[in-house]
């Protein structure tokens, strides 16, 4: 069955545990929206921003994990946007939901932990140019010419020396606006406890308009192969066209095997 639609945007993916029946719950959400990586100077406003969600949340994140509850937040893999990772025990899974998501919806964004991010920050960059290693140097370049939504450590130190804490609250604000919500529930949980959660989630990103197809081709990228030897990025349409990264992923049987093991029922879509 399926559960009932929760009243927002957002896509919910559903299945309930049936091979290991442990007490637990495990969910995945993902905010698709442009904002978080449009250039270098978002990208590390989004990297300020999660690293507020880590502060806000640690106090409690640590006694939730003493008892068995887990959460982390970071920038998106395939799309511009941030992923939230949640589980513990389904019986207060609602509970913990709910922490989780007014930190990552609202962290606390201080003077003092904005100057304390971006140093550590800065002194990462420092690090990472610094290094000599030949594997990590590999790394940094694959990552900064195939990559998604990558940039140079030169332009991150440019773009570093120039934020402000009002540029990282306007940033926030920023981000949602306007989203893609894609959620994937599974584990001891049934139809109605999956839509609660769903509730949960679009409480926290009440006020948040549903993303624009436009604005959402404009928040992926593919890489292609040209003239050879040659490989670069440009923005594509999901999935129209042939050679785009979520066709790829159907091609080699990804996309279709991680949805046929975890979520069957497509419970609600924008």
């Amino acid at each position: 069955g399926k559960p009932p639609l929760p009243a927002s945007g957002i896509s919910v993916w559903w299945r309930q545990d049936e091979t290991f029946r442990k007490p637990v719950v495990n969910l995945m959400l993902e905010v698709e929206t442009p904002v978080v990586v449009r250039d270098a100077l978002a990208s590390v406003y989004s990297t300020l921003y999660l690293s507020s969600v880590d502060d806000t949340l640690q106090a409690e994140a640590y006694r939730a994990q003493t008892a068995g509850y887990v959460y982390a937040a970071t920038k998106a893999g395939l799309v511009s946007g941030i992923s939230v990772v949640a589980g513990g025990f389904s019986e207060a899974m609602p509970l913990w939901l709910t922490t989780v998501m007014g930190g990552v919806r609202s962290p606390n964004l201080d003077a003092k932990r904005f100057e304390a991010h971006l140093g550590l920050l800065q002194q990462s960059l420092d690090n990472n140019e610094k290094t000599s290693k030949p594997y990590a140097r590999a790394l940094y370049f694959y990552k900064t010419f195939i990559g998604e939504n990558a940039f140079t450590i030169p332009e991150l130190r440019v773009a570093v020396a120039n934020a402000t804490l009002e540029g990282l609250q306007a940033h926030a604000k920023e981000m949602w606006k306007a989203a893609r919500v894609v959620m994937l529930v599974h584990g001891n949980v049934n139809a109605t406890g999956a839509a609660t959660l769903a509730r949960i989630v679009a409480r926290s990103a009440a006020g948040t308009q549903p993303l624009t197809e436009q604005a959402a081709t404009a928040s992926r990228r593919a890489v292609r192969w040209v003239r050879g030897n040659r490989m670069i990025q440009r923005r594509v349409s999901n999935p129209a066209e042939g050679d785009s990264a979520v066709a790829v992923l159907h091609q080699l049987g990804l996309l279709e095997d991680c949805f046929a093991g975890l979520t069957p029922a497509k419970v609600a879509s924008p």
